[in-house]
């Protein structure tokens, strides 16, 4: 994550690991890789992932940002991917706006397909009142 244009508050984030992009909507990825704070818990069960995956991690990278903690922790990899598919996060406390939870609430949903699109994400109500 970097800001791209200091005036604007542009920021930029980037994936400078692994990056994989597929070309048709339907084809499913199989392989993981990255670090396992960020991995969705299809990842963690090794299934088939889509971008619904994406959405989790960035989920992820907003509560980071607004609790300065992780929504998970465990002592292993493997403790964490139990944590990640059994155990519901921690919530985010403070005074953080409702829209904010609402919005982190549905990045880290369980299920991917209860998670939002990209386009529904940045088209809601929270990216214009802020």
């Amino acid at each position: 994550m970097f800001v791209r244009d200091i005036e604007s508050l542009e920021v930029c984030l980037g994936d400078f690991g692994l990056a994989k992009q597929t070309m048709r909507k339907t084809v499913m990825n199989q392989t993981t890789a990255g670090t396992p704070l960020y991995l969705a818990p299809e990842q963690m069960r090794n299934e088939p992932y889509n971008d619904k995956a994406d959405i989790w991690s960035l989920g992820v990278l907003f509560y980071e940002m607004a609790a300065l903690d992780y929504p998970f922790m465990a002592e292993s990899a493997l403790a964490l991917a139990r944590v990640v598919v059994d155990q519901k996060h921690k919530p985010l406390t403070g005074g953080y706006s409702t829209l904010l939870r609402d919005l982190v609430e549905s990045m880290l949903e369980k299920q991917p397909a209860n998670r939002p699109t990209m386009f529904q994400l940045f088209n809601s109500e929270f990216f214009f009142t802020v």
